[in-house]
């Protein structure tokens, strides 16, 4: 397994390899020929594609992970630079038979992928995975697939960093959740006010108007929601992520 990491710092990505190493049932305290690392935060663009295609070729590894591959080029809304990144990778998995997998960051105002990158990594993509947390669980599910799509996953991170399976929701915390899905649509990064909010609510929802305050009202007691000193209803938190898998 190839590993790269485009933005954090070494000593993050050095206990992401541990963590890696010790969910593989390996020695974290060793380096393993089964993983190889690298962070790429101090290169520029062109020197994390170079060094990504170097490292694909010296380790030949199975997967690949890239994990940041915005930062593989300086505009993701340019569309000729996402079209010769994406090109780049199906290229690669084809030339060395390795499974490549991109983590591309949502836009929190309206859930998209984020430019013409997102764009042109889903139209190649095999599979698109959904990554969401809300409160303590994170939920991993297919919003596309070019085959069977696999079930939906709940994990939990314990007090040592590690991802722990969470069981399967009921049908009460799938409604919740929902519920908590279709405000971050409604709210995104601006905020709105109450009559706006539910007026928005109804729109992706399709609930009627009394449900719809009721849902606010709800999420208000839970603080998913708060209203500020202006009026504004805005998330409390809300961190989503989509899984690019090409």
């Amino acid at each position: 397994m190839l590993y790269i990491d485009t933005e954090q710092g070494f000593s993050h990505v050095q206990k992401l390899a541990k963590r890696i190493l010790f969910q593989s049932g390996l020695n974290a305290g060793i380096n393993s020929h089964k993983l190889a690392v690298y962070a790429l935060r101090p290169l520029s663009p062109e020197e994390r594609t170079t060094a990504i295609k170097q490292a694909i070729e010296a380790h030949k590894p199975t997967l690949v992970v890239i994990d940041g591959v915005r930062d593989l080029i300086l505009d993701f809304n340019d569309i000729r630079s996402s079209a010769e990144v994406t090109g780049l990778l199906m290229k690669l998995s084809a030339d060395y038979n390795c499974h490549i997998t991109s983590v591309l960051h949502q836009n929190k105002a309206d859930n998209n992928m984020r430019g013409h990158m997102g764009s042109e990594l889903l139209n190649k993509a095999e599979t698109v995975l959904e990554v969401t947390t809300i409160d303590e669980t994170t939920k991993v599910r297919a919003t596309y697939t070019r085959g069977l799509a696999p079930e939906d996953i709940h994990f939990e991170i314990d007090n040592a960093g590690i991802p722990v399976y969470k069981r399967k929701p009921n049908k009460v915390d799938l409604e919740l959740e929902e519920k908590k899905q279709n405000m971050i649509k409604c709210i995104g990064q601006s905020g709105c006010k109450y009559k706006e909010l539910v007026s928005r609510y109804i729109k992706f929802s399709g609930k009627g108007e009394r449900t719809s305050k009721k849902v606010i009202s709800e999420l208000l007691a839970l603080d998913y929601i708060y209203k500020d000193e202006n009026e504004n209803y805005r998330l409390s938190e809300s961190e989503n992520i989509f899984d690019l898998t090409n």
